[in-house]
């Protein structure tokens, strides 16, 4: 999402920028995209990582390279997003090696890690990653970071790393793989769709929703994902309805949420949207909720905002900068500074008209596609 919404303004912008992928969608929902992919990725997650991984790890997705950078043509620049599975670490050093330009944005914390693609508490990745807690014993040394060690043996002056939140752009930088490399942060993108303005009432009226009904939204690509931690949301708001007679209403969006669906709770599964549609579902919500775990950045607090929409979060990663802590939403330290954050949106003690103003403001500041891109063709 973020690749294609750089590369449509990028060439509103005189740029020619073509994009490069491999599977449309995502491996859970069509999982012969591209099997050899998937088949090491079934490999990393329930055979590699140990049964209490809460995040993505990659180890012998990491060996696949279905795309060969000798074959990306002779484009001046080659921007790199997501790898795993795409282009090898040493199909990445023969681009180097041949001094193109390379930019690669980072995601999540997989490429200076031993391979998990979010390190949670361990700070293993800043020495060796010896003895990794998130995979079983058998392939305990099998991690790749004294590899990625050997295939980056020097800096390389036409690479450049870039990070969506400054909280990424620290890890990169005390971690033993990249410490030396030159990095920057550039916000992620937000996509067009949430720059319109769509009204209120009748994105309620379509939802059937009460017009004195507090919102609250929640969104993960996948609603199962302990990371994301949706369970732990849904508790919370269970606690608003039996401490509270007000009207509330909590929709989520996403793939596999039908165990969370609760009519008497009015607890509401959606399914999983596309950019237009969650926009609409967006701007008849008072409040955007994240408990996640995992987040290297967290778009759907920066899309909610710019539709002035404000959040409540837990602080997690770098999803706090994406907004303006008590201005443009609420961040949680704890979880019961979460549920108690939440009883009191739902109770209105909160005022969340301004802070949408705030939100809406600063969403559409600093995550506009075009002010990105802009700053990635300077990057160029």
């Amino acid at each position: 999402m973020v690749a294609s919404t750089l590369v449509t303004h990028q060439r509103g912008l005189g740029v020619e920028a073509r994009l490069n992928t491999i599977i449309e969608s995502d491996l859970f929902r069509d999982p012969l995209s591209h099997p050899v992919i998937t088949g090491a990725a079934i490999v990393d997650r329930y055979g590699v990582a140990n049964s209490s991984t809460n995040t993505l790890f990659s180890l012998y997705r990491n060996k696949i390279g279905a795309i060969k950078t000798r074959n990306l043509g002779e484009d001046s620049i080659l921007h790199f997003h997501w790898i795993n599975g795409v282009i090898t670490f040493e199909d990445l050093i023969l681009a180097l090696e041949s001094g193109r330009r390379v930019i690669w944005t980072l995601h999540d914390m997989s490429p200076f890690t031993g391979g998990c693609h979010h390190a949670h508490s361990c700070q293993k990745f800043e020495t060796d990653c010896s003895n990794c807690p998130q995979v079983r014993a058998l392939f305990k040394k099998s991690i790749e970071i004294g590899k990625k060690k050997e295939l980056f043996p020097r800096v390389y002056p036409n690479l450049t790393l870039v990070t969506p939140t400054l909280w990424m752009e620290k890890g990169v930088k005390a971690s033993s793989r990249f410490s030396d490399f030159d990095v920057v942060t550039i916000p992620n993108p937000i996509s067009e769709e949430f720059l319109l303005d769509n009204n209120k009432k009748s994105a309620r009226d379509k939802l059937g929703i009460q017009s004195d009904s507090v919102v609250f939204l929640a969104v993960a690509n996948n609603l199962n994902d302990p990371a994301k931690n949706i369970q732990g949301t849904v508790e919370a708001f269970k606690m608003l309805q039996v401490s509270s007679q007000n009207n509330h209403t909590l929709l989520l969006v996403g793939a596999n949420g039908e165990r969370f669906s609760n009519p008497e709770l009015n607890i509401r599964w959606l399914g999983k949207m596309g950019p237009s549609s969650l926009a609409e579902v967006g701007a008849a919500s008072d409040w955007v909720l994240s408990k996640s775990m995992a987040e290297s950045a967290g778009m759907t607090i920066a899309e909610c905002g710019a539709l002035g929409v404000p959040a409540i979060v837990l602080d997690s990663g770098g999803i706090s900068e994406m907004l303006l802590p008590s201005e443009s939403g609420l961040i949680a330290r704890s979880d019961e500074e979460f549920v108690k954050q939440i009883l009191l949106a739902g109770s209105k003690m909160v005022d969340q008209e301004t802070m949408g103003k705030h939100a809406r403001i600063f969403a559409r500041s600093r995550f506009s596609p075009r002010y990105i891109a802009e700053n990635y063709i300077k990057l160029y």
